[in-house]
Protein backbone atom coordinates (compact mmCIF):
# COMPACT_ATOMS: atom_id res chain seq x y z
CA UNK A 1 0.00 0.00 0.00
CA UNK A 2 1.23 3.43 -1.20
CA UNK A 3 0.86 6.24 1.09
CA UNK A 4 1.11 9.96 0.19
CA UNK A 5 0.75 13.43 1.22
CA UNK A 6 -0.83 16.34 -0.42
CA UNK A 7 0.20 19.90 -0.28
CA UNK A 8 -1.52 22.86 -1.70
CA UNK A 9 -0.35 26.58 -1.75
CA UNK A 10 -2.46 29.26 -2.37
CA UNK A 11 -0.05 32.54 -4.11
CA UNK A 12 -2.09 35.47 -5.11
CA UNK A 13 -0.90 37.37 -8.54
CA UNK A 14 -3.06 40.38 -8.28
CA UNK A 15 -6.27 39.40 -8.59
CA UNK A 16 -5.68 36.31 -9.38
CA UNK A 17 -5.25 32.79 -6.78
CA UNK A 18 -3.15 30.27 -8.05
CA UNK A 19 -2.98 27.11 -6.24
CA UNK A 20 0.25 25.24 -6.63
CA UNK A 21 -0.32 21.31 -5.05
CA UNK A 22 2.74 18.94 -4.41
CA UNK A 23 1.96 14.84 -4.09
CA UNK A 24 4.56 12.99 -1.63
CA UNK A 25 5.10 9.94 -1.61
CA UNK A 26 5.35 9.18 2.57
CA UNK A 27 5.06 5.31 2.62
CA UNK A 28 8.64 5.01 4.01
CA UNK A 29 7.59 7.57 6.47
CA UNK A 30 4.48 5.60 7.37
CA UNK A 31 6.43 2.48 7.50
CA UNK A 32 8.99 3.38 9.79
CA UNK A 33 6.71 4.84 12.44
CA UNK A 34 4.37 1.42 11.89
CA UNK A 35 7.74 -0.06 12.59
CA UNK A 36 8.69 1.82 15.85
CA UNK A 37 4.82 1.45 17.23
CA UNK A 38 5.19 -2.09 17.01
CA UNK A 39 8.77 -2.15 18.32
CA UNK A 40 7.08 -0.01 21.52
CA UNK A 41 4.10 -2.50 21.68
CA UNK A 42 6.57 -5.57 21.85
CA UNK A 43 8.66 -3.96 25.08
CA UNK A 44 5.57 -2.70 26.66
CA UNK A 45 4.03 -6.69 26.33
CA UNK A 46 7.52 -8.48 27.21
CA UNK A 47 7.41 -5.34 30.33
CA UNK A 48 3.43 -6.64 31.34
CA UNK A 49 2.33 -9.99 30.42
CA UNK A 50 2.33 -12.37 33.09
CA UNK A 51 4.03 -15.71 31.76
CA UNK A 52 5.16 -16.72 27.65
CA UNK A 53 1.46 -17.29 27.52
CA UNK A 54 0.52 -14.64 27.58
CA UNK A 55 2.71 -12.53 25.41
CA UNK A 56 2.52 -14.51 22.22
CA UNK A 57 -1.09 -13.78 21.60
CA UNK A 58 0.19 -9.90 22.14
CA UNK A 59 3.10 -10.42 19.46
CA UNK A 60 0.77 -11.94 16.91
CA UNK A 61 -1.56 -8.95 17.72
CA UNK A 62 1.13 -6.93 16.89
CA UNK A 63 2.87 -8.65 13.66
CA UNK A 64 -0.89 -8.41 12.53
CA UNK A 65 -1.11 -4.42 12.43
CA UNK A 66 1.88 -4.58 10.25
CA UNK A 67 0.97 -7.57 7.88
CA UNK A 68 -1.73 -10.06 6.64
CA UNK A 69 -0.62 -12.92 9.77
CA UNK A 70 -3.48 -14.79 10.27
CA UNK A 71 -1.58 -18.00 9.72
CA UNK A 72 1.74 -17.70 12.39
CA UNK A 73 3.27 -19.26 14.84
CA UNK A 74 6.75 -19.32 16.64
CA UNK A 75 8.94 -22.10 17.49
CA UNK A 76 11.14 -22.18 19.85
CA UNK A 77 14.81 -24.59 19.75
CA UNK A 78 16.28 -26.25 22.23
CA UNK A 79 19.95 -26.45 21.44
CA UNK A 80 20.94 -29.07 24.45
CA UNK A 81 17.91 -31.82 23.78
CA UNK A 82 18.54 -30.69 20.02
CA UNK A 83 14.17 -30.34 19.61
CA UNK A 84 11.73 -27.69 18.96
CA UNK A 85 8.28 -26.87 20.25
CA UNK A 86 5.70 -24.79 19.17
CA UNK A 87 4.18 -22.66 22.26
CA UNK A 88 1.99 -20.58 19.86
CA UNK A 89 0.73 -21.67 16.29
CA UNK A 90 -2.52 -20.24 14.84
CA UNK A 91 -3.22 -21.86 11.29
CA UNK A 92 -6.27 -22.12 9.24
CA UNK A 93 -5.41 -25.52 8.17
CA UNK A 94 -2.72 -26.86 9.98
CA UNK A 95 -2.77 -28.88 12.77
CA UNK A 96 -0.41 -27.82 15.58
CA UNK A 97 2.20 -29.29 16.31
CA UNK A 98 1.71 -30.33 20.86
CA UNK A 99 4.88 -32.64 21.01
CA UNK A 100 8.56 -31.43 20.73
CA UNK A 101 9.82 -32.86 17.56
CA UNK A 102 13.66 -33.14 16.23
CA UNK A 103 14.76 -30.46 13.78
CA UNK A 104 13.76 -32.38 10.11
CA UNK A 105 13.84 -30.64 6.91
CA UNK A 106 10.84 -28.45 6.98
CA UNK A 107 11.35 -24.94 5.88
CA UNK A 108 11.36 -23.92 9.91
CA UNK A 109 14.30 -26.10 10.54
CA UNK A 110 15.69 -24.64 7.35
CA UNK A 111 15.69 -21.16 8.87
CA UNK A 112 17.01 -22.19 12.27
CA UNK A 113 19.99 -24.44 10.34
CA UNK A 114 20.64 -21.23 8.22
CA UNK A 115 20.11 -18.72 10.57
CA UNK A 116 18.74 -16.30 7.68
CA UNK A 117 15.30 -15.34 7.01
CA UNK A 118 13.56 -16.88 3.95
CA UNK A 119 10.96 -15.50 1.46
CA UNK A 120 9.56 -18.84 0.08
CA UNK A 121 7.54 -19.01 -2.82
CA UNK A 122 6.58 -21.71 -5.04
CA UNK A 123 9.80 -21.47 -7.07
CA UNK A 124 11.76 -20.79 -3.83
CA UNK A 125 10.76 -24.17 -2.77
CA UNK A 126 10.86 -25.78 -5.54
CA UNK A 127 14.55 -25.10 -5.83
CA UNK A 128 15.21 -25.82 -2.24
CA UNK A 129 13.89 -29.54 -2.54
CA UNK A 130 15.80 -30.35 -5.83
CA UNK A 131 19.05 -29.66 -3.81
CA UNK A 132 17.33 -31.92 -0.68
CA UNK A 133 17.73 -28.70 1.53
CA UNK A 134 14.25 -29.27 2.27
CA UNK A 135 10.89 -31.32 2.39
CA UNK A 136 7.19 -30.87 2.31
CA UNK A 137 5.75 -30.55 5.37
CA UNK A 138 2.23 -30.07 6.41
CA UNK A 139 -0.12 -28.20 4.31
CA UNK A 140 1.37 -26.24 1.37
CA UNK A 141 1.36 -22.48 1.38
CA UNK A 142 1.58 -19.83 -1.57
CA UNK A 143 4.02 -17.69 -0.06
CA UNK A 144 5.82 -18.65 3.04
CA UNK A 145 8.03 -16.29 5.26
CA UNK A 146 9.99 -17.27 8.40
CA UNK A 147 12.61 -15.24 10.26
CA UNK A 148 15.15 -16.35 13.21
CA UNK A 149 14.81 -14.90 16.32
CA UNK A 150 18.48 -14.43 17.83
CA UNK A 151 20.20 -13.58 21.34
CA UNK A 152 23.98 -12.60 20.91
CA UNK A 153 24.23 -14.59 17.83
CA UNK A 154 22.72 -17.66 19.02
CA UNK A 155 19.28 -18.77 17.43
CA UNK A 156 16.28 -19.54 20.00
CA UNK A 157 13.66 -19.59 17.52
CA UNK A 158 11.75 -18.67 14.76
CA UNK A 159 8.78 -16.52 13.56
CA UNK A 160 6.66 -17.53 10.70
CA UNK A 161 3.71 -15.94 8.76
CA UNK A 162 2.47 -17.32 5.72
CA UNK A 163 -0.92 -17.56 3.14
CA UNK A 164 -2.27 -20.24 1.54
CA UNK A 165 -4.12 -18.50 -1.62
CA UNK A 166 -2.33 -15.14 -2.19
CA UNK A 167 1.50 -15.14 -3.30
CA UNK A 168 1.81 -11.76 -3.28
CA UNK A 169 0.78 -11.42 0.64
CA UNK A 170 4.61 -10.60 1.07
CA UNK A 171 7.54 -9.90 -0.33
CA UNK A 172 10.44 -7.93 0.35
CA UNK A 173 8.44 -5.08 2.28
CA UNK A 174 7.50 -7.86 4.80
CA UNK A 175 10.32 -9.71 4.95
CA UNK A 176 12.45 -6.78 6.82
CA UNK A 177 9.72 -5.56 8.65
CA UNK A 178 9.22 -8.56 10.58
CA UNK A 179 13.53 -9.12 10.28
CA UNK A 180 12.85 -5.88 12.14
CA UNK A 181 10.43 -6.63 14.76
CA UNK A 182 12.07 -10.33 15.15
CA UNK A 183 15.06 -8.43 17.32
CA UNK A 184 12.54 -7.25 19.82
CA UNK A 185 10.71 -10.23 20.01
CA UNK A 186 13.68 -12.43 20.72
CA UNK A 187 14.19 -10.03 23.03
CA UNK A 188 11.04 -10.29 24.93
CA UNK A 189 10.74 -13.83 24.56
CA UNK A 190 14.02 -14.26 26.21
CA UNK A 191 13.03 -12.34 28.91
CA UNK A 192 9.99 -14.08 29.56
CA UNK A 193 12.01 -17.28 29.66
CA UNK A 194 14.00 -15.99 32.19
CA UNK A 195 11.02 -14.72 34.27
CA UNK A 196 9.31 -17.71 33.94
CA UNK A 197 11.95 -19.87 35.51
CA UNK A 198 12.63 -17.72 38.15
CA UNK A 199 8.80 -18.01 39.41
CA UNK A 200 8.80 -21.80 38.54
CA UNK A 201 12.04 -21.84 41.32
CA UNK A 202 10.19 -19.88 43.76
CA UNK A 203 6.85 -22.62 43.88
CA UNK A 204 8.72 -26.10 42.71
CA UNK A 205 10.91 -28.19 44.13
CA UNK A 206 13.82 -28.63 41.93
CA UNK A 207 14.78 -32.16 42.08
CA UNK A 208 11.54 -33.69 41.55
CA UNK A 209 9.78 -30.87 39.61
CA UNK A 210 6.82 -31.08 42.17
CA UNK A 211 5.17 -28.24 43.93
CA UNK A 212 7.27 -26.70 46.98
CA UNK A 213 6.18 -26.07 50.80
CA UNK A 214 5.75 -22.35 50.22
CA UNK A 215 3.41 -22.87 47.14
CA UNK A 216 1.60 -25.83 49.01
CA UNK A 217 1.03 -23.34 52.08
CA UNK A 218 -0.80 -20.65 49.75
CA UNK A 219 -2.54 -23.54 48.34
CA UNK A 220 -4.10 -24.51 51.17
CA UNK A 221 -5.15 -20.81 52.14
CA UNK A 222 -6.57 -20.36 48.64
CA UNK A 223 -8.63 -24.12 49.36
CA UNK A 224 -10.20 -23.13 52.99
CA UNK A 225 -11.58 -19.98 51.38
CA UNK A 226 -12.79 -21.57 48.34
CA UNK A 227 -15.81 -23.55 47.23
CA UNK A 228 -14.36 -26.74 46.64
CA UNK A 229 -15.22 -28.68 49.67
CA UNK A 230 -15.11 -31.69 50.59
CA UNK A 231 -11.27 -31.51 50.06
CA UNK A 232 -9.28 -34.58 50.64
CA UNK A 233 -5.53 -34.39 51.91
CA UNK A 234 -3.38 -37.39 51.69
CA UNK A 235 0.22 -37.67 53.10
CA UNK A 236 2.55 -40.27 51.95
CA UNK A 237 6.41 -40.60 53.79
CA UNK A 238 8.90 -42.46 52.10
CA UNK A 239 10.41 -45.34 54.49
CA UNK A 240 13.72 -46.32 54.66
CA UNK A 241 14.89 -43.29 53.19
CA UNK A 242 17.74 -42.44 55.21
CA UNK A 243 18.91 -46.57 54.81
CA UNK A 244 18.99 -46.15 51.13
CA UNK A 245 20.98 -42.72 51.50
CA UNK A 246 23.43 -44.03 53.84
CA UNK A 247 23.93 -47.91 51.93
CA UNK A 248 23.84 -46.73 48.49
CA UNK A 249 24.46 -42.58 48.84
CA UNK A 250 22.82 -39.65 48.04
CA UNK A 251 22.35 -40.17 44.58
CA UNK A 252 19.95 -43.21 44.91
CA UNK A 253 18.46 -41.27 47.92
CA UNK A 254 17.33 -38.74 44.83
CA UNK A 255 16.71 -41.33 42.31
CA UNK A 256 13.81 -43.10 45.06
CA UNK A 257 12.03 -39.17 45.57
CA UNK A 258 12.41 -38.50 41.46
CA UNK A 259 10.63 -42.17 41.53
CA UNK A 260 8.05 -41.33 44.15
CA UNK A 261 6.64 -38.20 42.36
CA UNK A 262 6.62 -40.39 39.28
CA UNK A 263 4.44 -42.51 41.43
CA UNK A 264 2.10 -40.34 42.37
CA UNK A 265 1.80 -37.62 39.44
CA UNK A 266 0.31 -40.90 37.86
CA UNK A 267 -2.01 -42.17 40.24
CA UNK A 268 -3.62 -39.07 40.68
CA UNK A 269 -5.94 -36.80 38.31
CA UNK A 270 -4.24 -33.95 37.21
CA UNK A 271 -6.21 -31.18 39.10
CA UNK A 272 -5.08 -32.63 42.57
CA UNK A 273 -2.35 -30.95 43.50
CA UNK A 274 1.14 -33.03 44.15
CA UNK A 275 3.86 -31.02 46.74
CA UNK A 276 7.06 -32.03 48.11
CA UNK A 277 7.08 -30.93 51.51
CA UNK A 278 10.08 -32.14 53.26
CA UNK A 279 12.99 -34.37 52.69
CA UNK A 280 11.01 -37.20 52.50
CA UNK A 281 7.00 -36.33 52.94
CA UNK A 282 4.25 -35.84 50.28
CA UNK A 283 1.29 -34.42 50.47
CA UNK A 284 -1.82 -34.56 47.90
CA UNK A 285 -4.46 -31.75 47.81
CA UNK A 286 -7.11 -32.98 46.34
CA UNK A 287 -10.54 -30.35 45.98
CA UNK A 288 -13.81 -31.87 45.21
CA UNK A 289 -12.99 -34.77 46.52
CA UNK A 290 -14.91 -37.13 48.72
CA UNK A 291 -13.47 -39.69 51.45
CA UNK A 292 -14.10 -42.70 48.81
CA UNK A 293 -12.79 -41.29 45.99
CA UNK A 294 -9.41 -40.62 48.10
CA UNK A 295 -9.25 -43.79 49.32
CA UNK A 296 -9.65 -44.97 45.29
CA UNK A 297 -6.92 -43.18 44.53
CA UNK A 298 -4.54 -44.64 47.60
CA UNK A 299 -5.21 -47.54 45.83
CA UNK A 300 -3.96 -46.83 42.44
CA UNK A 301 -0.74 -45.74 44.38
CA UNK A 302 -0.58 -48.89 46.09
CA UNK A 303 -1.11 -51.10 42.40
CA UNK A 304 1.77 -48.45 41.33
CA UNK A 305 4.11 -49.65 43.98
CA UNK A 306 3.50 -52.91 43.15
CA UNK A 307 4.32 -52.61 39.47
CA UNK A 308 7.27 -50.25 40.25
CA UNK A 309 8.80 -52.92 43.14
CA UNK A 310 8.56 -56.15 40.40
CA UNK A 311 10.21 -53.91 38.38
CA UNK A 312 13.27 -52.58 40.56
CA UNK A 313 13.44 -55.61 43.00
CA UNK A 314 17.01 -54.36 44.30
CA UNK A 315 15.99 -50.74 44.66
CA UNK A 316 12.06 -51.34 45.74
CA UNK A 317 9.82 -48.43 46.93
CA UNK A 318 7.91 -47.83 49.97
CA UNK A 319 5.44 -45.31 50.73
CA UNK A 320 3.45 -44.77 53.89
CA UNK A 321 0.40 -43.13 53.33
CA UNK A 322 -2.17 -41.16 55.56
CA UNK A 323 -5.39 -39.62 54.01
CA UNK A 324 -8.31 -37.27 55.62
CA UNK A 325 -11.13 -35.98 54.03
CA UNK A 326 -12.19 -31.82 55.33
CA UNK A 327 -16.01 -31.03 54.76
CA UNK A 328 -16.73 -27.29 54.39
CA UNK A 329 -16.10 -25.25 57.50
CA UNK A 330 -13.74 -28.24 58.60
CA UNK A 331 -10.06 -26.19 59.16
CA UNK A 332 -7.79 -27.67 56.54
CA UNK A 333 -5.00 -27.19 59.09
CA UNK A 334 -7.11 -30.21 61.65
CA UNK A 335 -7.23 -32.35 58.75
CA UNK A 336 -3.89 -32.38 57.52
CA UNK A 337 -3.21 -33.12 61.05
CA UNK A 338 -5.47 -35.81 60.90
CA UNK A 339 -3.68 -37.19 57.46
CA UNK A 340 -0.43 -36.69 59.52
CA UNK A 341 -1.45 -38.89 62.30
CA UNK A 342 -2.80 -41.50 60.04
CA UNK A 343 0.23 -41.79 57.74
CA UNK A 344 2.37 -42.04 61.09
CA UNK A 345 0.45 -44.74 62.35
CA UNK A 346 0.97 -46.84 59.45
CA UNK A 347 4.71 -46.65 59.12
CA UNK A 348 4.75 -47.68 62.65
CA UNK A 349 2.97 -50.72 61.14
CA UNK A 350 5.72 -51.14 58.84
CA UNK A 351 8.76 -50.62 61.03
CA UNK A 352 7.15 -52.89 63.86
CA UNK A 353 9.34 -55.71 65.26
CA UNK A 354 7.57 -58.37 62.88
CA UNK A 355 6.92 -56.48 60.25
CA UNK A 356 8.06 -56.36 56.54
CA UNK A 357 8.01 -53.05 54.74
CA UNK A 358 4.89 -53.18 52.67
CA UNK A 359 3.55 -51.02 50.12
Amino acid sequence: MIHAELICTVYRVGRRKTIQCVLRDITEQRQALTLQDAIYRIAVAAETTKSLNDLFPEIHEIILSVMPAENFYITLYDEKQNLLRFPYFKDALDEPYIDEIEPGKGLTAYVLKTGKSLLCTQAVHDDLERQGKVVLLGVPSAIWLGVPLIIEEKTIGAMVVQHYTDPQAYGEREQHMLEFVSSQVALAISRKQVEDKLRHMSTHDMLTGLFNRTFCDEEIARLQRGRQFPVSIVIADVDDLKKTNDLRGHAAGDDLLISVAKVLTTAFRREDMVARIGGDEFIVLMPKTAAAVADEALRRVRGLLVLYNAAHVETPLHLSLGVSTAQKGTPLAEVLKEADRSMYAEKQKHSGPNSQTAP
